[in-house]
């Protein structure tokens, strides 16, 4: 487990996952890239040059999450499914969510605002993509 009170430097962070994990109370300025099963809470990620986050062939659990002034918010990618709870979205210059490659999410209570290009979208969906959205607010 990762918190806010380890010495945690942002090249360990920007590592690919390949375990089982939990990380709570995170705040970082990278993007945050998923490989693996695992439970993420409290997460903020900021500043972003790419996506905030990047899911890939996995089934992660992922909530209170915040994705803040990044190229793209969130991409599910490569037949990935996952829970993905109370997620805010903001200040993103192309898309808020982009789901690929047959992934199928379950997300719920995402709030997605502020997209800065006027050619993103706030969730956009191709390759055979598909997914459950409950409770999604989308706004400017």
């Amino acid at each position: 487990m990762f918190t806010n009170n380890e010495n945690i430097s942002f090249n360990k962070l920007n590592k690919y996952i390949h375990e089982k994990n939990e990380m709570e109370e995170l705040k970082h300025r990278s993007c945050l890239t998923i490989l693996a099963d695992s439970y993420f809470t409290n997460i903020v990620v900021i500043d972003s040059c790419g996506a905030g986050v990047v899911v890939s062939g996995c089934n992660p659990h992922l909530k209170d999450f915040c994705i803040f002034k990044c190229s793209e918010g969130m991409i599910i990618k490569n037949n990935s499914t996952g829970i993905y709870d109370n997620i805010e979205i903001s200040s993103i210059k192309n898309s808020g969510i982009i789901v690929l490659d047959s992934s199928n999410p379950n997300i719920t209570r995402c709030n997605i605002h502020d997209i800065l290009s006027g050619n993103g979208e706030a969730i956009g969906i191709t390759n055979n993509a598909t997914g459950t959205y409950r409770t999604c607010e989308i706004f400017n």
